[in-house]
């Protein structure tokens, strides 16, 4: 576990606890003032808000914050429901689920529908839009730092509350969010079978994609690649935008700035940044080729799709070049997860948010 670097407060330990939790996952802390803990770690709880419950340990004199969404609460009249589900994964059956999606997709869509850890019917549906306050982001600049960090800024604009939001974030805060989320959305994250992939991916750390980072060319590229990811994430549904890591992401720190949103061009149902609509709606009708990396028996091709392809032309394209029937494709998530490429959906995200790093392995 971590311990705080501060000194510590002793009347903290022996204030009566409000509740006590249990924790029901492993987790390494993110942020400063979290602290790591194992599954099955008790904690005395003595204060919370909608993230986090700050706590105590007064065998180990800990204290420090931990997120709710890995904890339970002993009191059964207040015991909170996790959104975190365990998962397995056959690599074996991804080919046979490929056959029932193209084969009788009403068959596949019925079988989908399943109960989550909280004992909900769980459907994934693109539809499950924000029911609450809805924003937008941007990436308006991103650069390297003198001690090699890299420094994205955001530009997020909450019309409900007219506010814009200048925030400052290190790719770790990217890389640690989507992590997060991977583990607590494993069926939007594909990792469980028959169900495709609707989170988008976030791009490799730069210092993996740009060893130069003053190529202007290179850096814009990388801006465009975030950009269009955390403009995903604003459309995805509820249950994901209202998660703790998501919420946690975009949250005002000290380093960040908060100003007063001017619509005196546009209301705030019919606000839009300066024709960005029209080059977004543009853009879906402008066709471009990218370069696709295929691996097939642990050698490297390079071939040139088009960033329209459906999945049929591409499993096609695929046999084509190497003039085989193919059994698989399949692509490596952040955390190295093999996961199937089943249907358009899967493709488009693929395609979108990864447009210049497109890797698929095929068997």
């Amino acid at each position: 576990m971590n311990s705080p670097t501060s000194p510590i407060d002793e009347r903290l330990f022996k204030i009566p606890p409000k509740k006590v939790i249990k924790t029901n996952q492993n987790y390494e802390a993110q942020y400063s003032q979290e602290i790591s803990f194992k599954k099955g770690d008790f904690f005395y709880v003595i204060n919370e808000d909608e993230l986090y419950y700050s706590i105590v340990n007064p065998a180990e004199k800990i204290t420090g914050l931990v997120p709710k969404i890995f904890c339970e609460a002993l009191d059964k009249s207040v015991k909170r429901k996790t959104q975190y589900a365990e998962y397995s994964y056959n690599s074996l059956n991804r080919g046979k689920y490929r056959a029932i999606y193209n084969n009788d997709k009403n068959d596949y869509n019925n079988q989908r529908d399943q109960l989550d850890s909280s004992g909900n019917v769980y459907t994934i549906d693109s539809s499950d839009v924000p029911k609450e306050e809805s924003f937008t982001a941007k990436v308006i600049n991103c650069e390297p730092t003198e001690n090699d960090r890299f420094v994205i800024t955001l530009e997020v604009t909450k019309p409900a509350r007219n506010k814009k939001l200048i925030l400052t974030r290190l790719y770790d805060d990217f890389f640690a969010m989507q992590s997060i989320l991977l583990k607590l959305f494993p069926k939007e994250a594909g990792r469980i079978e028959r169900y495709e992939r609707i989170i988008p991916f976030v791009p490799p750390a730069p210092h993996k994609v740009m060893p130069n980072f003053n190529n202007k060319n290179h850096m814009e590229k990388y801006r465009e690649e975030l950009d269009s990811y955390v403009k995903e994430m604003t459309k995805m549904p509820y249950r994901i935008q209202s998660s703790f890591p998501v919420r946690r992401f975009f949250l005002l720190r000290n380093s960040d700035s908060e100003k007063e949103l001017s619509l005196s061009r546009y209301d705030s149902a019919n606000s839009y940044d300066d024709g960005e609509d029209f080059l977004d709606l543009l853009s879906d009708y402008e066709e471009s080729f990218l370069p696709l990396k295929v691996v097939f028996e642990r050698k490297p091709y390079r071939i040139e799709i088009s960033d329209k392809i459906t999945f049929d032309q591409l499993w096609t394209r695929i046999e084509d070049f190497f003039n085989i029937d193919i059994m698989d494709v399949y692509f490596k998530d952040e955390e190295g997860y093999e996961i199937p490429l089943l249907n358009d959906i899967d493709l488009g995200n693929f395609l979108r948010t990864r447009k210049y790093h497109l890797l698929l392995f095929v068997e």
